[in-house]
């Protein structure tokens, strides 16, 4: 769109990378705590911070890794990760490039359950 980022996640687009884009030496946790504390109105509400952190990573299927750091999880779980951080921004569109990339057929099918659930509130 020629739009900063900040700008475009402020009309509710997030937009996940065909390339991983995660902060390899921070936990899962802390990767998904970034945009959600982006989504909050004060952005410090411990309580809700950990409430959207988790809701993202078990949406995706990586809360048993949230401790996890970011460069350790396999390249699929990395692209599970990004979905994540997309989802906690709460966008109202969400571009995802190439999700399924990289992620076993298991893993394909619980992303493919996903976006059908996220399809109902997110284009």
């Amino acid at each position: 769109t020629g739009l900063p980022a900040y700008v475009r996640v402020r009309q509710g687009i997030a937009y996940t990378f065909q390339i991983t884009s995660v902060f390899a030496n921070l936990p899962a946790y802390d990767n998904v705590a970034l945009p959600v504390q982006r989504t909050l109105s004060d952005g410090r509400s411990k309580g809700a911070v950990r409430a959207g952190v988790m809701s993202a990573l078990e949406r995706t299927g990586l809360a048993d890794r949230a401790h996890m750091p970011a460069g350790q999880l396999s390249y699929g779980h990395q692209r599970l990760l990004e979905v994540a951080m997309g989802l906690a921004l709460k966008p109202r569109l969400l571009i995802l490039d190439e999700p399924t990339h990289g992620l076993a057929d298991s893993e394909t099918a619980n992303f493919a359950a996903l976006a059908r659930h996220r399809a109902k509130t997110t284009t």
